[in-house]
């Protein structure tokens, strides 16, 4: 309750300046994975990347440079130096301090490729041996071709980006387009973008940023730190995001809401909470001050009990904890996380986790262009009263939207062991990522019965420069699952992105 009582106070005195305005990068972009390998090795500033995934360009500017500053090693500021030259590059017009009035065109990419995508499916809805189940559907006809086209626009505190692409059957699709602004040390937007917040790099539980949302949402330009015997909390950060989805199963127009707040108690130690909800639309009980206020209490207003499988629901929420900590073990850094899930339920916590975690190492010794790590990702079968992962009764949808999962790429009940690594090449000018994966799913999962069982995969990402303002792009990934079913997802492409 005193944090509550001390947090906007903290807000309100802080200044607003430095990096009070910057448009924020899609979790896709490598800037952000570079950023996570850099913060866990050193303290990157007042703007630590740590669970929030779409950080602002100038927060990632700045990232670098305190890095390129501070970092003990001289192969680590030489990476972080290669980092933000690259990314000058790419956005030629963003400094790490964004409170300058005059507009500034802050960069834009035309993104073409050739290849193919098949096997993709959309998610299932509802519950086995329920009305509402519905099987996965395909997520389109074989892709061939793959365009992008994407700018952004800053004018002292207020911002405007989009990015218009095609989706699974080639059509054109705005997969961005949003205006921000900046109100004393609080960042706003409003349209479309994807937030994504957690800590795992297979995926997160709440919110992964495969959606774009339709909405708007609020959260701190830097973190703050709150007086008195709260300081030792560390730096706190916060965002909120609001928004509308078309629909959820035979529920309309629903209302989706997620927040993430996190804090810092040492400089080796960060801890956060995840929280998301489908609540409301037609169909659902009334959305009112008394209901939304006691969904976020974390109980069940105005609702029909009268039969567990066909009662209403004011909301569908999911929720997760973080930890992170930072080491070093003979001579190179470790990171060490965890995500704890839940659904929503009472003592779906410990009956039915969410469990995500592994180990990551960003910097090799001897080697710090090559990365690595594992991760293990496990959602349980429902038991004890607790729903299962990811489905939902009354928003039948599930955790998705339009058949693509909101939180864990997964789906839901099964598990993942996951062996990653990165390779930054050439003062960064050759980036590589690559996944090996084997994957369980289980009959409740989202994607069962299709592909219930076990599978294989790979996945590899490259992205090489041939000349200033030109990349060459190399995606793709295969899955491939076994049992009397054999199936195969892979999608390839190569093309060319270049800047302007």
């Amino acid at each position: 309750m005193l944090l509550l009582f001390a947090l906007p106070g903290a807000i309100g005195a802080q200044d607003g300046g430095v990096g009070s305005m910057s448009l924020s990068l899609p979790a896709d972009h490598w800037a952000p994975a570079a950023l996570e390998r850099l913060d866990g090795i050193a303290e990157v500033g007042p703007w630590g990347s740590w669970g929030f995934r779409t950080p602002s360009r100038s927060q990632v500017l700045a990232a670098f440079e305190v890095v390129e500053a501070r970092a003990d090693s001289e192969s680590v500021r030489d990476l972080a130096r290669a980092y933000g030259e690259r990314f000058r590059e790419e956005f030629s017009s963003v400094t790490s301090d964004s409170s300058e009035s005059t507009a500034r065109w802050v960069g834009g990419h035309v993104d073409a490729r050739a290849g193919r995508r098949s096997g993709a499916l959309r998610t299932g809805s509802g519950y086995l041996d329920h009305p509402t189940f519905r099987d996965p559907e395909p997520a389109g006809e074989p892709v061939h071709v793959f365009g992008e086209v994407g700018g952004a626009l800053e004018v002292g505190r207020v911002a405007f980006a989009g990015r218009i692409g095609t989706d699974a059957n080639t059509t054109p699709r705005v997969t961005e387009l949003y205006g921000a602004a900046s109100l004393r040390s609080l960042e706003l937007w409003v349209g479309r973008r994807a937030p994504a917040f957690g800590a795992g790099m297979s995926g997160t539980i709440v919110l992964d940023g495969l959606v774009p949302l339709d909405g708007g949402g609020a959260g701190l330009a830097a973190p703050v730190r709150l007086p008195w015997i709260l300081e030792h909390l560390g730096p706190i950060r916060f965002e909120t995001h609001l928004a509308r989805l078309a629909a959820s199963g035979e529920i309309g127009s629903p209302w989706f809401w997620a927040a993430r707040g996190s804090l810092a108690p040492h400089p080796r130690v960060g801890l956060g909470l995840n929280r998301a909800a489908i609540f409301g639309g037609d169909g659902s009980p009334p959305v009112n001050l008394r209901n939304v206020g006691l969904m976020i209490l974390g109980t069940r207003p105005d609702e029909d009990f009268s039969d567990e499988l066909s009662r209403t629901f004011f909301s569908n929420q999911v929720l997760s904890v973080d930890l992170r900590l930072r080491a070093n073990v003979a001579a190179a850094p470790i990171s060490l996380y965890l995500e704890w899930g839940m659904e929503d339920g009472s003592g779906a916590w410990k009956n039915v986790p969410g469990i995500v975690g592994g180990v990551h190492v960003p910097f090799l010794p001897r080697l710090p262009e090559l990365s690595l790590g594992v991760e293990r990702t496990h959602f349980a079968r429902s038991c004890c009263g607790n729903p299962a992962w990811y489905r939902h009764a009354h928003f039948s949808g599930g955790w998705a939207d339009d058949g693509v999962p909101l939180g864990h790429s997964l789906g839901g009940h099964g598990g993942e062991w996951l062996l990653h690594g990165r390779a930054d090449l050439g003062s960064a000018a050759l980036r590589s990522s690559w996944r090996l994966f084997h994957r369980e799913r289980g009959a409740e999962n989202l994607y069962a019965p299709d592909r219930e069982g076990t599978s294989l995969g790979v996945a590899l990402q490259l992205e090489g420069r041939l000349r200033p303002g030109l990349d060459l792009v190399v995606d793709g990934s295969y899955e491939r699952g076994g049992g009397a079913d054999r199936w195969e997802d892979t999608r390839a492409f190569l093309g060319i992105r270049t800047y302007f």
